[in-house]
Formats: C-alpha cells, sequence, structure tokens
C-alpha cells in the first residue's frame, strides 16, 4: 500500500483535496483514482490522479497487464479469482504477488508455525494481483486502469511497469586512469582502507541483476559456493549453483567486480571489498525485468539474512509491493539514483527514493556518480534539496569485469596504458550510477567485515558520517544555468576508521581503535573474519571519554592495563570465558561503580582495579584462585567483597589487595571455609573483617555430649559446624566413613586447636568452638555419619516418666557443680506434672537444684503455673526438692539437675502427674455436695486436678495440723485453651481464679467462690514448715427456696407471656410437662404467685439434665429432640450471680405417634437492593416449631423470572424483584412442613 508516499501528498494539498475529489466525480473519464492506506484515518480512501500524466509508454511499461491492489475487506476472503472476475478488462490470466501467501497470513497466526518468523504487517496487508489483459496496447492498459478503478473491491490499479539497467551505452568518452574510483583525487582512499580491512568471506553481498558470470578469474574465487543464488526471472525457487552462473547482459558481472573484484592476483582489476563473497540474484533478462521479480529478490535476500544488497537499477514508477519488501528487509539496501539527470525531488525515482523520509530509510541508502574530477557525471540524477541522494560515488569512466562472451578476444578502448600483448579480454569500461552504487555497497561490506555487529543503520551512518563534502553543479531548480551545491562523497578509509578496532598480526588481539573515541564502546566478536579473543595490552589506555564497554562474549583474556585511567568508564561486566584480568588492566577507573566478572576467572593479577575509587562491592567467583597483589588497592568504597571458592585449594591472595578500601569493608567467604580464609597468607591480615556467608550449622553440647549428623561431601569441599558447648568435657568426635576424613577443631578465634583424621578426641572447656569435616582425597566424595560424644559415655539423659535413675548421667562442670541436662518427652497431654528429685537423705538443696525449660537452648524457663497472674518461674526454691510445674502442651521439655557434690548413694527423679478428680453436679444440681480432694500433705507443695460440670458457688474448706510460721498461698487456677493455636493442638495457658494465705492466725479457713464449669487445679505452696493439710469442696444450695415449685410452663395465654410450639401448633395444654418431638416448651418464672418479667430469665444459667433429650436456650425455651421412647428430663436454672439459687422442673419428651400434617403458611416480603440482595428470613416461634434454619430442608419455587437462594444462616438472595414459593420440611418432625410466601419488591 501507498503509505508514505500518499501521506505526504496528503501534507502538501490537504486543503486541496476535497476540490479534487469533488472534481474527479464530476469529470468524464480521464482520471482514475490511485487507492491508499493512511494510518492517520480510519478507512480506507480513494485518491485521484490523471491517466494522461502517467507515463504509459512500451518503453516502460509491460503492455500485457495491469497490476490490482484489492481492499483489505477483500483481502480478508481469501478468494481464489479466474479470469471471470475480470472479465470486464477481457482478463486472460491472473498471477498472485502478494508477499506472503494467504496461507503464511492464515499459519502466521499459529505460534509453532515457521512462518511466525516472516514480518507479515498484518494491518497493512493486502492482496495484490498481476491481470493479463486481451487489449496488449497502450489504450488497452489505460481503458483497463479506468474499468477496474470503478470496481469496490478494488484498492488501487497501477501499470505495470519495468525496471532499467542505468548504465550508460558503451559509446561514453574515458580517460586512461583506469581504476581511478579506488585511489584517485576523487575516489573512496581504498589503498588505505586495505591497511584495515580487505573485506572477508563470511560477509555475503546480494547482487540484484542481470547476473554474475561466474566463469571470470577475478570473479570465481569471490562468489558464493553455495546454492544460495537464484534467478527470479525462471524461478524463484530452484537453487542455481555458483558454477552455473552466467550473464548475458554483463551488467550484473560488471557491478559485481566493483564490489568484489579479486585482489593479488597479478592480473585484471580489484574490487572494493576483494574478500567477500557475491551472491547472485537475478531479475534482469536483455536488459529489462519486472517489478514482482525485484520484490522477490528483496524478499529473498531478507530470508537469508543477507546483509548487504546492491541494485543498480529502478524506475520513476512507485510500488507498494517494493514499498513492503524493502520495509520488510532489515539489511542496507544498496541503489543508484538512475541516469536520466533529473532532479528527483520532483521526479521521484524508485527505489532510491525509499532513502528519503520513510520509516526504514535509515536501511536504504541512494548513490549518485562523480567522474574522477569531483564533478557531477552529466547523466547522473540529483537532488536540488540535497535530500534524497544520499551520497555521491565514482561512476564515470569505471573499468570493471564484463562476461567473456561480450568481448572474446578484448574490446576496443580497454586498457589504454597496456601493451599490444594484454588484451582486455573480460574487462570494460562503464559509466552510470549502476557503477557508483557498488562502490558504496562495497565499501560498506567492507565495514562489516572491520565490526560484524554493525547494523544497517551503522553502516549507513558510518558511510555518511565518513563521507568528504564536495561541491558539484546542478542545473538550477528556479532558473537557468547551474548552481553549486555541497554533497557527500564516499570516503571508504574515513568511514571505516570511525568503526574499526585496530588488531594484532594473527587478527584476534584488539590492540586500539582507528576512530575518534566515543563514550561507548561495543566490542565485536569477529574482525575480518577472526574471532576477536582478547583485549591487547593499553589497547584503550587513558581513554577517559568512555563510559560503558559491551565486551564480545569470545573474550579470553584481559591485557595489561587495557582500560588503565578510564575515568569515566562506569560499568564492565567481563565475558564468561575470559579467564585472566592483566595486570592494571582496570587500574584508576575511578568512577567504576559496578564490575561483573567471569565465573570461568582464573585469575585477577597485580593492580586490575587499584585505585578504583567509586566501586562499593565485588563478587569473586568461585572460579578465581589467585587475587594478585594490590588488585584492589585504594579502592576507598568498596565496603563489601564476596569470595565465592569454598572447595580446596581456596583463592590465594596477594599482599595489599585490600589495603586503602573502605573502613567499614566486610570480606564475605563461604561458611564452611571460613577458617581457612581467615587463616590463609595474606588473608589473614584481614581477618577480622572476614564474615561467614550464611549461618553455621550449629550443634548444643551438653554434658551428656550426644549429637549425631549425616554429612554429604561432594568432591574437594568440607563442612563447618559451629559448637556451643556448654559442659567441659572430653569428647570424642568420629567420622564413621570407609575413607580418610580430616577432622579439624578451632576455638571461637577460629585459631586450630587440634587436627585428625576419622577420630579426634579432645577435652573442651566450655565456651564456641568450630569443626571442619573433609575427605582427605579431593576426588572422594559420599555421605557418612559424624558424632560428638562424651569421652567416658553418660547414660538416661532421655527421662521417662516415672522414677528414673539418673546417678550415672551426672558430671561435673567447669564451675565444679555436679550437673547434667535431660530432656522429657510429655506424651500424657497438658495438666500440673510434679518433678521430685530424690538424694537418698534430707539434706537441704540450695535454690536452682532443679530448673526446667521450654527450648532445647534452655533460654526460656517454664512458667511455674503457666500464668500470668503469678509469674513464677520453674526453678525450685532454697530447701525444695520438688517442683509443681504446668505443661502446657505435649513434647519436649528440658531439665537441669545441680547437686553441690556427687558423693551421694542415691539421685532419682520422678515425674507423674497430679491426681486428678471429676466432681459432676449433673444429676443433684438442687443438692449440697461435699468432696474431698486431699488430706494430710506435708510437702512443700501440692495440686490437684478438679473438673466441675456446671457453675456453681463452693466453699473451698481447708485443714491444718502444726504450726504455721510462713504463711502458706494457697492458689485455684483455671485452664483455657490458647486460641493462638490451631483446634487439635491443644495447648493451654492457667489463669489465676482465686488466691488467699492460710495464716498462723486462720489456720483452717473457709474460702468462698464462684466457678464456671471447667477445669482447675487447686493446691497450695511454700509450706516450708511441713505442716499437715487438707482441702475439701463444698457446693452450696440455697433449700430454703422454693426449687421444684417456681418453673412454670406455658401459662394462660390472656397474660400475654409467648408460648411454645407444643401448645401453639400442636394441641399441647398449657402449664403441661410433655413435649412431643420438635416442639417447644417455654419456662417462666413463678415467684409469689407472680409471673417475673420474661427477661428475667436471662439471669440465670440453663441446663438440661439430658442434652440428647432436650436441649434449652439461654431465654428457658426447651425443645425436645428425637427420642426413641418417651423419656424424662429435668431442666435447670442457676441464678447467675448467686449460684446456690437453684429451680428445676421435670418434663416428658413424648415420641411423636400421629400422622396428620401440620402445615405452616406465612407471607414475607422485602426490597430488593443490587448493593445489598441479601434477607435474613425471619423465622421465629409464630411461624416454626424451632427458627433454626439449620433444622429445615427447603425447596425453592421462583416466579417472574427471578432465582432465589437460601444459604446455611438463613440468609436470603435474589437476582432481583419478583416472587418466590419456600417450602421446608422440618427434620426433627416429618408431620410439620413450612410453607413461606416470599414477594421481593422494588
Amino acid at each position: 500500500m501507498c503509505l508514505h508516499l500518499f501521506y505526504h501528498f496528503r501534507i502538501l494539498y490537504f486543503l486541496s483535496l476535497f476540490f479534487v475529489l469533488l472534481l474527479s466525480l464530476l469529470s468524464s473519464g480521464n482520471y482514475v483514482y490511485a487507492l491508499g492506506y493512511n494510518e492517520n484515518l480510519t478507512i480506507e480512501e480513494k485518491e485521484y490522479y490523471n491517466v494522461e500524466e502517467l507515463d504509459i509508454s512500451e518503453e516502460n511499461v509491460s503492455l500485457d497487464s495491469v497490476i490490482i491492489t484489492l481492499t483489505k475487506e477483500e483481502t480478508i476472503k481469501f478468494l481464489n479469482y479466474t479470469s471471470d472476475d475480470f472479465s470486464e478488462i477481457g482478463c486472460l490470466s491472473i498471477e498472485d504477488l502478494t508477499m506472503h501467501t494467504v496461507d503464511d497470513v492464515e499459519n502466521s497466526y499459529n505460534e509453532n508455525s515457521a512462518v511466525t518468523n516472516k514480518m507479515i504487517d498484518y494491518e497493512n496487508f493486502r492482496r495484490i494481483l498481476k491481470l493479463e489483459i486481451s487489449d496488449k496496447s497502450i489504450n488497452g492498459v489505460i481503458n483497463a486502469i479506468r474499468i477496474l478503478m470503478n470496481k469496490d473491491n478494488v484498492l488501487s490499479v497501477v501499470p505495470n511497469y519495468k525496471i532499467h539497467l542505468t548504465a550508460l551505452p558503451n559509446d561514453v568518452h574515458y580517460e586512461n586512469n583506469d581504476m581511478w574510483g579506488l585511489n584517485g583525487t576523487y575516489g573512496i582512499s581504498a589503498d588505505n582502507a586495505w591497511d584495515i580491512s580487505v573485506g572477508c568471506s563470511e560477509v555475503n553481498v546480494a547482487v540484484i541483476d542481470s547476473g554474475i558470470e561466474y566463469n571470470h578469474p577475478d570473479l570465481k574465487n569471490r562468489i558464493n559456493d553455495t546454492n544460495i543464488h537464484r534467478d527470479f526471472t525462471v524461478s524463484a525457487t530452484t537453487p542455481i549453483e555458483a558454477v552455473d552462473l552466467t550473464d548475458s547482459d554483463g551488467h550484473g558481472t560488471h557491478v559485481a567486480g566493483i564490489i568484489a573484484g579479486e585482489g593479488n592476483n597479478n592480473s585484471g582489476i580489484v574490487g572494493v571489498a576483494w574478500d567477500v563473497r557475491l551472491v547472485s540474484l537475478k531479475v534482469f533478462e536483455n536488459n529489462k525485468g519486472e517489478v514482482s521479480h525485484l520484490c522477490s529478490a528483496i524478499n529473498y535476500a531478507a530470508d537469508q539474512e543477507i546483509p548487504i544488497i546492491n541494485f543498480s537499477g529502478g524506475m520513476y514508477g512507485y510500488e507498494y509491493r517494493l514499498y513492503s519488501a524493502l520495509r520488510g528487509y532489515n539489511g542496507l539496501f544498496v541503489c543508484a539514483v538512475g541516469n536520466d539527470s533529473k532532479d528527483v525531488d520532483y521526479d521521484n525515482h524508485y527505489p532510491s527514493h525509499f532513502s528519503y523520509d520513510y520509516d526504514f530509510s535509515n536501511r536504504v541508502i541512494s548513490v549518485g556518480s562523480i567522474n574522477k574530477k569531483g564533478n557531477r557525471s552529466n547523466f547522473s540524477n540529483y537532488s536540488s534539496s540535497g535530500n534524497r541522494v544520499d551520497i555521491y560515488a565514482p561512476g564515470e569512466d569505471i573499468l570493471s569485469t564484463v562476461p567473456y562472451h561480450l568481448c572474446p578476444t578484448g574490446c576496443r578502448g580497454f586498457f589504454h596504458s597496456w601493451s599490444s600483448n594484454h588484451k582486455a579480454r573480460g574487462y570494460h569500461y562503464n559509466s552510470g550510477t549502476s557503477m557508483a552504487s557498488p562502490f558504496v555497497a562495497g565499501a560498506a561490506a567492507v565495514l562489516l567485515s572491520a565490526n560484524n555487529i554493525l547494523s544497517a543503520e551503522h553502516l549507513k551512518k558510518a558511510i555518511i558520517n565518513g563521507a568528504d563534502t564536495i561541491t558539484i553543479k546542478i542545473p538550477n531548480p528556479t532558473g537557468s544555468g547551474e548552481i553549486n551545491q555541497e554533497v557527500l562523497s564516499l570516503n571508504l578509509y574515513n568511514s571505516l576508521k570511525s568503526i574499526a578496532y585496530k588488531v594484532n598480526s594473527d587478527g584476534n588481539i584488539i590492540t586500539g581503535i582507528w576512530f575518534n573515541p566515543v563514550n561507548s564502546l561495543n566490542i565485536p566478536d569477529k574482525i575480518n573474519g577472526v574471532t576477536i579473543t582478547g583485549i591487547g595490552e593499553n589497547a584503550f589506555k587513558d581513554i577517559s571519554i568512555i563510559e560503558s564497554v559491551d565486551l564480545t562474549n569470545g573474550l579470553l583474556t584481559i591485557g595489561n592495563a587495557a582500560f588503565k585511567n578510564c575515568v569515566n568508564l562506569n560499568n564492565i561486566i567481563i565475558p564468561n570465558n575470559v579467564t585472566n584480568i592483566d595486570s592494571s588492566a582496570f587500574e584508576n577507573c575511578t568512577s567504576l561503580e559496578s564490575v561483573t566478572l567471569s565465573n570461568s576467572l582464573y585469575a585477577i593479577a597485580v593492580g586490575a582495579f587499584k585505585g578504583c575509587s567509586s566501586l562499593r562491592s565485588i563478587n569473586i567467583p568461585a572460579s578465581v584462585q589467585h587475587i594478585d597483589s594490590n588488585a584492589f588497592e585504594n579502592c576507598s568504597s568498596l565496603s563489601v567483597v564476596t569470595v565465592n571458592r569454598r572447595i580446596t585449594n581456596i583463592t590465594n591472595l596477594g599482599v595489599s589487595v585490600f589495603d586503602g578500601c573502605n573502613a567499614s569493608l566486610k570480606i564475605i567467604v563461604p561458611t564452611n571455609r571460613i577458617a581457612e580464609y581467615k587463616n590463609k597468607e595474606h588473608w589473614s591480615s584481614y581477618r577480622n573483617k572476614i564474615m561467614p556467608s550464611e549461618d553455621y550449622t550449629e550443634f548444643e553440647i551438653d554434658c551428656e555430649g550426644n549429637v549425631t549428623d549425616s554429612l554429604s561431601l561432594s568432591k574437594a569441599t568440607n563442612e563447618l559446624y559451629k559448637l556451643n558447648v556448654n559442659c567441659s568435657k572430653s569428647y570424642k568426635i568420629n567420622a564413621n566413613s570407609s575413607n580418610n576424613v580430616n577432622i579439624i577443631i578451632y576455638d571461637s578465634n577460629m585459631n586450630v586447636i587440634s587436627s585428625g583424621s576419622n577420630t579426634l578426641t579432645q577435652f573442651l572447656g566450655c565456651g564456641i568452638y568450630y569443626i571442619s569435616f573433609e575427605f582427605d582425597d579431593t576426588n572422594a566424595s559420599g555421605t557418612f555419619e559424624i558424632g560428638i560424644s562424651l569421652t567416658w559415655t553418660s547414660s538416661n539423659i532421655l527421662l521417662n516418666k516415672g522414677t528414673n535413675n539418673i546417678k550415672n548421667s551426672m558430671h561435673l562442670n567447669s564451675e565444679n557443680v555436679y550437673h547434667c541436662s535431660y530432656k522429657y518427652l510429655n506424651n500424657q497431654g497438658e495438666g500440673f506434672y510434679r518433678f521430685s528429685l530424690n538424694i537418698g537423705s534430707n539434706e537441704i538443696l540450695p535454690e536452682g537444684t532443679i530448673k526446667i525449660y521450654s527450648n532445647i537452648n534452655k533460654t526460656e524457663l517454664l512458667n511455674r503455673y503457666g500464668s500470668t497472674g503469678i509469674n513464677e518461674q520453674a526453678i525450685t526454691y532454697n530447701g525444695e526438692n520438688e517442683l509443681y510445674v504446668f505443661l502446657p502442651e505435649n513434647g519436649y521439655y528440658y531439665i537441669d539437675i545441680a547437686l553441690p557434690k556427687s558423693t551421694y548413694s542415691l539421685i532419682t527423679l520422678t515425674i507423674e502427674q497430679i491426681e486428678q478428680k471429676d466432681i459432676n453436679y449433673q444429676n443433684r444440681l438442687a443438692t449440697i455436695g461435699f468432696d474431698e480432694l486431699f488430706d494430710n500433705k506435708t510437702v512443700s507443695n501440692y495440686f490437684e486436678e478438679v473438673t466441675i460440670s456446671h457453675r456453681s458457688k463452693i466453699e473451698l474448706d481447708i485443714v491444718t495440723s502444726g504450726t504455721i510460721n510462713r504463711n502458706i498461698p494457697i492458689y485455684i487456677f483455671e485452664k483455657h485453651r490458647d486460641p493462638g493455636y490451631e483446634p487439635g493442638d491443644n495447648h493451654y495457658y492457667l489463669v489465676l481464679e482465686y488466691t488467699n494465705n492460710i495464716t498462723s492466725i486462720n489456720k483452717s479457713p473457709i474460702f468462698t467462690i464462684i466457678l464456671n464449669p471447667g477445669t482447675y487445679y487447686i493446691g497450695y505452696s511454700d509450706n516450708f514448715d511441713k505442716v499437715q493439710i487438707q482441702f475439701a469442696l463444698r457446693r452450696k444450695v440455697n433449700t430454703d427456696l422454693n426449687i421444684d415449685g417456681t418453673l412454670v410452663t406455658d401459662p394462660a395465654r390472656d397474660q400475654g407471656f409467648p408460648l411454645g410450639s407444643e401448645v401453639i401448633f400442636n394441641n399441647g395444654s398449657l402449664l403441661g410437662n410433655t413435649i412431643t418431638e420438635g416442639f417447644t416448651r417455654n419456662l417462666y418464672l413463678m415467684v409469689e404467685d407472680r409471673l417475673r418479667d420474661p427477661m428475667s430469665r436471662l439471669d440465670y444459667d440453663w441446663y438440661s439434665s439430658n442434652e440428647n433429650v432436650a436441649k434449652v436456650t439461654k431465654y428457658g425455651t426447651v425443645l425436645a429432640l428425637n427420642v426413641s421412647e418417651n423419656t424424662t428430663v429435668t431442666i435447670y436454672a442457676i441464678n447467675k450471680d448467686d449460684p446456690s439459687i437453684v429451680y428445676k422442673k421435670d418434663f416428658i419428651i413424648l415420641k411423636e405417634t400421629k400422622t396428620e400434617q401440620i402445615v405452616i403458611e406465612c407471607n414475607m416480603s422485602y426490597s430488593y437492593s443490587e448493593e445489598n440482595g441479601m434477607y435474613t428470613l425471619e423465622l421465629d416461634f409464630t411461624n416454626s416449631p424451632y427458627p433454626y434454619i439449620g433444622y429445615y430442608v427447603w425447596d425453592i419455587e421462583c416466579f417472574n423470572g427471578i432465582n432465589v437462594d437460601i444459604g446455611r444462616h438463613g440468609l436470603v438472595s435474589s437476582t432481583g424483584p419478583g416472587e418466590a414459593l419456600l417450602t421446608a420440611n422440618y427434620a426433627l418432625n416429618m408431620r410439620i412442613s413450612l410453607k413461606i410466601h416470599l414477594t421481593i419488591t422494588e
């Protein structure tokens, strides 16, 4: 489509467009409209042009056909057209010229298709057809265009333009400077450029032309020797071997010689890039060609990723096909501007016009011709604005290769300076912009050879920036005569210097740059076809402008002082193949902030990064074995160095490597090798700055000393453990392996204490140590068990419930205390436990004899009572030999026993749960109860667990015998489940409900308390006088009240008290004591023959003697549950403020025997809201036997097109206003069903 061409037409003529369109509608037939797509509009528009102004002649147009572009709407139909579809023009045949086939477009949407790699512009994709017409004349073409433009499905119609070679005839005057275009005064300075590059065989240049004669001695070695070549005049798909290439016209062979004629072969001519490879893409035969062939050739070159195309031809008609083809080609397209001495500002020449103001113009370069005097060749097209000819190059009297058959015995006038013995067979002088264009294409090939990462845009920029400025004469566009114009003239040497690097004699080491320095360097992976493996000594030294460098991945070494004093270089990534960074490579790069080192790096040489004062951190890969002296000296900002080598033979360090770095410098090394780094030569200078990369694996070594672990080591690795030794003992360290395992023990400062193989015995005082295990054979690997134990083993360190003999496990520690640490696995559940120590005598033991911890590190002592109400730790007082401790859950607990001497004949520790009592008032709520807890206890502490079934007013009756000198605290704790734990975790804590004292004055006190249902721990502590103590509980009930007669059921209706559903729906009698399954009775309090306010029922706790038979609500409503036979149940009401006030009522729950159905109907309504479409179903005792939604099974019938649903909690949701019938069966009594008529209003 004519996107850019017509876009610029609109800018110039936008105001007049409307009038042109109007005129075209009114005029008679001399105008046709070309159709274009404008990205700034939303529809496709047709634009008019005068047919008579088209250059339709036999020379410029193929008279047998026209080219049409279909509309987008028509294109996407993907039809198969026949000549009948265009019978109005006498269509004989149709050829589809679309760049991509229909299958390509359809398949490109499939991500697995190979077609996805093709550049398909889906938005602008249009079908293009070539229609063969029956009237093969100028009038026939014009008439066909007029007819076709009236078809709605046709976007545009253009003639089938011919393209022409731009070479001039052979009767041009020649001067006898045979190769002036290469090294003449106005030549391209090739002789100087060849000192840098003559091209390389890895660069291909496509010659889209008349073919190339393979047998020419100056070309046969330059032609790509594969079957990549194509002849598009015959077939676009048939491969052609190099040996089969021919050129009947000679034009392509002449162009090929200018680009790449072989040099240094002692004969003939030499091309600009005489070591590159040529690809022949033939589109001309007998000096004629078609646009379709040209487009196919460009598309083919794009598919083959050929980086440079030379096309020395053109035409003066715009072709959307050509636009699309070039838009899809990412290489550099070099083309001649034409030989008609026309101003291409007004006579647009294609494809050279695409070098100006198109979205791909930076990949197209248009070339004009100059002669050896630096004047514009009189035939060369030009641009009066200077914008549409990018550059000029030698194009007049250019000697190059031609096929032998065109001058089999030598051509007259060739090689004027040669003797008669050198006939010029196969060479010829030609002139034209066709000859200028290959000079530029050859120059681009040299540039790409010297720097293989250059894009087409970079190539064009280098050619333009390196060009000379010359003055030529062009016709005066505003009058007669000529005017001067400054233009650019190709200078290969200058262009090459702008992108080329200097290399050594082998071509693989960069030694410097030819071009003026820039702030960003991009190092190519190849130069002149040779892989770059190194940056040489002093290559970029002192180039202060460099800010960043992109190094090639193939790099192996960076030489001495390669980037020294590049003071603005701010970051560098060393590719992963680099093994060495030589001395001072980056010294004094004072702006260098970021360095990423190669993961294959072996050595960092002396002073490599010395003085890089902005460098803050550096990561040293595991591959680095040597960091030589001063490597990072005076890196004043360097505060973090991370060293990753963790295998045997850690990284070696030279002297003063980190001297002058930041005062807060941290050197992070692998944790397993930290001891070695701290002790290794020169690293030891920084031992206080060396720290581990991660936490240590730690072992707690107590007096039992029993630690084991399974250790897996790969080749040349080790493992380092941190030991926290809590007991001064002799320990045995063992590695159970068939291989020799080196064991090294370090003190807290990581100095070596001792070492051995497989087994090592060492006395360790209390403190921190480190221990390393490593195979002696660095090639060994495997898994083995390690162990740390006492040299003299101890026993019974895991305690069991009951009595444990611990004498043989005790040791004297560094403080001369007879000590040992134990662990106890509690699997009996939470509760109070007694820990009793028996030493075989009545010796008074010191404070802290028994300590109980919750964690293995023994940093958290248990709370004795597990209560925030009393903050007493689980540690014995002076004179105590037993400890009552609340264990909140199952799991391990850790016990320290510390005795003042080791001469005891017996040492046992008994662990037992305290006694448990279950006090159940279920069937004696209305009577006084007496329960003894314990008697005659003389121990210092004692508790029992008591379970209370109902809220009660209780007297704690205490009796003591003996002299009391110090008060004895009494405690009542209630057990609560910790809400922070998931159900099933069973983690509990205690709440202090009551405390008081037994005193010398009140030796046998009675304390009155109110207890809710729950589990309590009741007891005393600090009975240091060893008095006898007895505890009993007495539950109080006020028997003076009317216990059996206060509660009444469903009183008379006229008193206005709500009645139970047994009365309302089942004809039950008032004041009755029977309830049928599923029905309810309401209880009220009758005091002094007067019914109390129904709300007074909330002052009582209500209980059922059998929850499986009847339930009672907090309002005194009794619900009868399903029974197998008539069953009696008692309901109790206990006053909340004074639980001694108790009332009761007996009921008989009746098994349902009736069969008649009870249907309860009611109406409900609510207003619908989109924001809140939820409604709570209003069940109560007037419209249901029991208003609990979970007892009903619902069926819903909806009306008015809405949907209604009921949630588990009785929430009704609706999709909108309407009506619904809700029907429910009652699970507790199948006789009963509900029917609710629900209206949902706006």
